[in-house]
């Protein structure tokens, strides 16, 4: 089966690339890598990944950094489903897909090419507003949520709701917000991201109430 790795930077916009089966991938720094991966962390070889036997697998090319799947240091490691590998500091989020998938989103991201390049024939508020709108779709689906919005404002006091999807605008009031305030407040006054796989243990995130209530046993 076919695979998408879709490598987060903090500083730039995410990069993927595609994978085919029978097929092996070096990543690393090296401009020799088929998968070159622009990180201080990451070694020249730093890590393979291959499809043999049906079978994806990610081996350590002795990394000064070491690489982790899900969180746990491997040397060599089997991706059987979807997994968040980090080469060295940079994550990169590894996803198989069947053929039918891959064609859909490599299609989907020429029609995006096609659009971003063509002229502007509508208004550029409503140009804008479209853009945010496609936009978040892609943030959802990148991520696996199932909702998101976009605030826009000159203060923290002045953010209102631009774009929302899976929830109504007229639903939505701030302090009864489901999410973390906490953490757009951070965003809004650090001017940089806050990004969490797993709530339950950002250091900002999991004291908030809005993620205490929602915490299951085990």
């Amino acid at each position: 089966m076919p695979a998408r790795i879709t490598v987060c930077y903090s500083n730039q916009p995410a990069v993927e690339s595609f994978l085919y089966e029978d097929s092996g991938y070096r990543l690393g720094r090296s401009n020799e890598c088929e998968l070159l991966l622009d990180h201080p962390t990451v070694s020249r070889q730093h890590a393979k990944v291959a499809h043999t036997n049906k079978i994806w697998q990610l081996k350590d090319e002795r990394s000064r950094n070491g690489t982790k799947v899900n969180g746990i240091a491997i040397t060599q490691s089997t991706l059987n489903t979807d997994a968040l590998i980090s080469i060295g500091e940079l994550d990169c989020l590894f996803e198989t897909k069947s053929s039918e998938q891959l064609d859909a989103i490599i299609s989907h991201n020429q029609w995006r090419l096609s659009r971003s390049q063509s002229p502007i024939s509508t208004p550029l508020t409503e140009h804008l507003q479209d853009n945010l709108s496609a936009q978040l779709q892609n943030i959802i689906m990148l991520t696996g949520t199932q909702r998101g919005i976009i605030l826009l404002g000159d203060t923290l006091q002045t953010l209102r709701v631009s774009i929302a999807h899976g929830m109504q605008l007229a639903d939505f009031k701030l302090a009864k917000f489901e999410g973390s305030v906490g953490a757009i407040t951070r965003c809004f006054e650090s001017g940089q991201a806050v990004i969490a796989m797993d709530v339950t243990r950002h250091e900002l995130l999991s004291a908030r109430k809005s993620i205490e209530t929602k915490k299951f046993p085990h």
